[in-house]
């Protein structure tokens, strides 16, 4: 399998609006100009654009920020019993790539589907597939994300995200060697 980058994660949180002031007035982070699943308005009508105003907030209360040129890379969700990772974007470069991969994962064994194009719209990708790896963490395996080429950080930070993404995420798991054998020979890592 060919993963190209951590694209993005979502995480779950009691109080996603306190992420929103954390990320952008400690991390530097900037507010989703538009949130997935919402449209970016009409070109050159001033009066058109996206709800969320670009707030970064969603109508559910969920904060989408941006490190980068795309359109968001971290959400945190509204949830009171699901603190943590809710899950996490893994980029491949192509239709062809997340087929492949739906294919390979369901050959060795995992629970893997598409996802319909509504479901990639709601994620600001063009296509997406689902899976999860042994700690039960729901991977969502994506190509196309949508680029927004107008990042500007509120504290004058530069990320470099780049080809590589997000660029590292930590899990915690109960069984290191199966979830080590899932991300290394699976996934590829």
């Amino acid at each position: 399998m060919k993963i190209k980058a951590l694209g993005y994660v979502g995480y779950g949180a009691p109080d996603p609006k306190a992420w929103l002031q954390y990320g952008t007035d400690i991390i530097g982070a900037m507010p989703a100009r538009a949130v997935p699943g919402e449209s970016w308005g009409i070109p050159m009508d001033p009066t058109s654009g996206p709800a969320s105003k670009g707030t970064g907030v969603a109508p559910d209360g969920s904060v989408f920020l941006k490190f980068d040129d795309r359109q968001w890379r971290v959400a945190v969700h509204p949830s009171k019993d699901n603190a943590g990772i809710m899950y996490i974007g893994l980029e491949v470069a192509s239709v062809l790539e997340l087929e492949a991969a739906v294919a390979e994962l369901k050959g060795k064994g995992f629970e893997a589907k598409m996802g319909t194009a509504e479901q990639a719209y709601n994620r600001a990708v063009t296509g997406i597939a689902y899976t999860k790896d042994p700690a039960g963490n729901a991977i969502e395996l994506f190509y196309g994300a949508t680029e927004d080429f107008k990042f500007k950080s509120p504290q004058g930070m530069n990320f470099k995200m780049g080809t590589w993404g997000l660029g590292h995420l930590n899990l915690l798991v109960a069984d290191l060697q199966a979830n080590k054998d899932f991300y290394i020979r699976v996934l590829g890592f």
